[in-house]
């Protein structure tokens, strides 16, 4: 619907002082879808002036189309400035009209939004000056336009975009991200979910809520599956959020990740599934393996080793295995590429367990934000064959 409101006098001297003013300047915000009338002219303004004249006499009157414009950074609407002498004639070419905004930016119509900034002086032709005010950010913009000492604003109403993208989920693993994993349990394996925006480009700071969407080993009477962080997070640089999956019972689990926005909460996309189908527990040698606190998930700073300690027992009579050679393994390194450092162990070769039962290392990750995954191994002590896997523990740095 549009709006018009009348010519009013708000310089010094009050209504006598109006009747002896010579010029009228009128601000036409025509046809501008998202303009809004403001209460009533404000011609007070300070600050410095760009235009020549010291004084201006004369009123400025708005009008213009209520509704509201998308806050994309990308969508302008054209702001226009009137100016007429006494007799309705436009005033002299080359007179500056100043426009300012408190939000997003503005510029003149047709110029370079790269030149665009929250100013801008245009200069009248034929008694016109206009400009494009466009925002990423939602709110409410006040756009100021004033000659010397006389001003009046107006407002636009920038609307929140919904946001849109896709959001992918995987087991992540030395060998690549799998949509399904087949294993023995108990296991204990990474999950990550990755979002993007509709053009493919990954997005930082979403919120992904990943849930357990079918368990049946819960109902299979020898364990169950969780996950090992709070079920929601918010993604990092390169569009990942991540979390653990521990499975210590046969059967399947099928897993999403929600992609939600991170102020309203709304839903905006969510993943296929993937599933984790383990088939058998693990066989009569089995390895535990935690850090030194004997926590299964850790944080560190750069370049600190984190300490930790693979226990070997026989799954059948529960006592320790001495002697028996333990390999441990980085299976997956986030930091592995050609822009970082890949993370390392203490100590490449296998150790044997001690009277306790017990083998050593430590993981030294070098990269601020890594998350390193870990498991240990029990070797056959005379064939060197894998006789026993441990669950997988997660180091991240802080």
């Amino acid at each position: 619907m549009r709006h018009l409101i009348s010519s009013r006098r708000h310089t010094p001297g009050g209504r006598r002082y109006a009747a002896a003013c010579l010029a009228t300047l009128l601000v036409g915000l025509t046809a501008c879808q998202g303009l809004n009338d403001p209460a009533a002219p404000n011609n007070t303004l300070t600050g410095t002036n760009p235009n020549a004249t010291a004084t201006f006499s004369g009123v400025i009157s708005l009008n213009g189309q209520g509704g509201r414009v998308p806050a994309d950074g990308t969508t302008d609407i054209l702001v226009q400035a009137r100016a007429v002498d006494a007799q309705g004639n436009p005033i002299a070419n080359g007179i500056a009209v100043n426009f300012a905004t408190n939000l997003g930016t503005i510029r003149a119509n047709g110029a370079d939004p790269t030149t665009a900034g929250s100013s801008t002086p245009v200069v009248t032709f034929e008694g016109v000056a206009a400009v494009a005010v466009r925002s990423s950010l939602a709110g409410t913009a006040e756009v100021t336009a004033w000659i010397a000492n006389v001003a009046s604003r107006v407002t636009i109403d920038f609307e929140r975009v919904a946001l849109e993208g896709t959001i992918d989920i995987a087991f992540r693993s030395d060998g690549g991200d799998l949509p399904n994993v087949v294993t023995t349990a108990p296991t204990n394996t990474l999950i990550v979910a990755t979002a993007r925006d509709t053009a493919g480009t990954v997005l930082a700071g979403m919120q992904v809520r990943f849930r357990i969407g079918r368990d049946t080993t819960a109902a299979s009477g020898v364990g169950t599956a969780y996950l090992g962080a709070p079920p929601q997070s918010l993604t990092n640089s390169l569009g990942e959020a991540y979390n653990t999956l521990f499975v210590n019972g046969v059967g399947e689990v099928i897993l999403h990740a929600r992609l939600l926005d991170p102020l309203t909460g709304d839903l905006i996309a969510e993943s296929g599934p993937i599933t984790m189908i383990t088939t058998e527990l693990q066989a009569t040698t089995s390895v535990s393996l935690a850090f030194d606190d004997g926590s299964t998930t850790g944080t560190g700073t750069v370049d600190v080793p984190n300490g930790m300690s693979a226990r070997v027992f026989s799954e059948r009579t529960g006592e320790v295995l001495v002697g028996v050679p333990v390999r441990f393994r980085i299976i997956s390194d986030t930091t592995d590429t050609a822009s970082f450092d890949p993370a390392e162990l203490a100590n490449v070769a296998s150790s044997s367990t001690d009277s306790l039962g017990l083998a050593f290392n430590a993981v030294i990750a070098h990269d601020s934000g890594a998350v390193v995954v870990i498991e240990a191994e029990a070797l056959d002590p005379s064939t060197g064959a894998v006789i026993g896997r441990s669950n997988q523990i997660v180091y991240s740095l802080s």
